[in-house]
């Protein structure tokens, strides 16, 4: 992780703070039905563009594949064009687990699941 993963991990972990002070009486209709991802460019990555928001709230039912597949679609890629997520800059989830189990898994302290994106290269 750079020095600037690093100061958006805190500011990320600051904002999340500052909100769960501001709505403590809060209560979202299901307890705990929701994960709170963040999805950034990767470093290394040159040819896919920026997501409009990084931020996500994704239901614990949710299936990986079916959030690549919003994360594809937010970065309106071509049929050609391929990506992979990677969680927290380690390792890549399979697509059929639940984002509850992944979330409980890989989460941060600051309680985001960080995941990174990059363009696959496709041959053949």
């Amino acid at each position: 992780m750079g020095k600037s993963r690093q100061n958006t991990t805190c500011s990320y972990a600051w904002e999340s703070f500052t909100l769960k002070r501001l709505h403590l009486d809060f209560k979202p209709p299901f307890k705990n039905s929701t994960s709170e991802v963040i999805v950034e460019k990767s470093d290394r990555e040159k040819v896919l563009p920026y997501l409009d928001r990084v931020k996500f709230l994704v239901p614990l039912d949710m299936t990986m594949s079916q959030f690549v597949g919003i994360v594809r679609a937010r970065l309106k890629l071509k049929p050609t064009q391929t990506f992979y997520l990677m969680l927290n800059n380690k390792s890549v989830a399979t697509m059929s687990r639940m984002m509850g189990d992944i979330y409980d898994e890989n989460k941060y302290e600051d309680g985001f699941l960080y995941a990174t994106y990059a363009a696959q290269e496709m041959y053949g």
